[in-house]
This record gives structure tokens, sequence and C-alpha cells, in this order.
């Protein structure tokens, strides 16, 4: 088992995969689950009233869209593709950068995507149609 120090707090952990200690994971949960609340109820805050709201700072609401674990209303301006700066939805990519980035790496021929599982994600634009707004 390797050895590690939190980034967030500082305090030596058992690394099992996740780079958080026991007690920053749990906190970390505990703010996804606050985002997950608040945007279901209204859907189309912006990052702003959401990080107001929820108490979870900007930086972290912007840390969860990165990795997928939320998906914004709509193409924020305040969230950039890291290779072209078009603005999205989540993740790190556009759509488009990251197909070429994919066929670059030769993960993928040109038609293919890759089976990709939406369970654990809020897409906020869904509560949106459902007329939850």
């Amino acid at each position: 088992m390797e050895l590690r120090n939190c980034p967030r707090c500082g305090s030596l952990f058992a690394y099992t995969g996740r780079n958080l200690c026991a007690a920053c994971l749990a906190q970390e949960e505990k703010e996804y689950d606050a985002l997950r609340a608040f945007l279901k109820d209204n859907p189309r805050a912006s990052l702003e009233e959401t990080s107001e709201a929820t108490g979870v700072k900007p930086e972290r609401i912007l840390k969860f869209l990165r990795e997928g674990r939320i998906v914004a209303a709509q193409e924020a301006p305040w969230l950039e593709c890291e290779r072209c700066g078009k603005p999205i939805v989540a993740g790190r990519f556009c759509p488009e950068c990251a197909k070429k980035l994919r066929q670059e790496l030769h993960l993928e021929g040109p038609g293919d995507r890759p089976d990709r599982s939406d369970q654990d994600r809020m897409h906020v634009a869904d509560l949106i149609k459902k007329g939850k707004s």
C-alpha cells in the first residue's frame, strides 16, 4: 500500500486509487450531494448562485464539471475546451476536439464513439426538458 499526503488537508493516508484521504473524500461526496440536490431544483442557476446556495467553492464545482460528474444545462462561458477554448457543458474538451484527440491517439476510427455510462452523471439539461426549471 502506498502512503501519500492528501492534497486538500495534508494528512497522510493510504492511497487506494482516489487521491484524497477518507475525511476529505467524505467531504467531497457531501459537497457533490449538495450540488445535485440544488441543481435538481435549480438547473439554470449560475456558477456563483450555485456556490452561494450550496457553500461549495466555485473551483470545486468546476472540478465536478471537468470530471463529468455534473453536466451544465448549456454551454457555459466559464467552462472552456482546453484545446480550442469553445464553451462546453462538461469535461475538458468539446466533442470535436475530443474526437480529434481520439483519432490522433488511434483510439478509435473516424465514426466510432466509445460507450460511456451516464449512470453517475447528472444532466441538468434533462431536468430543464422535464419542466423543472
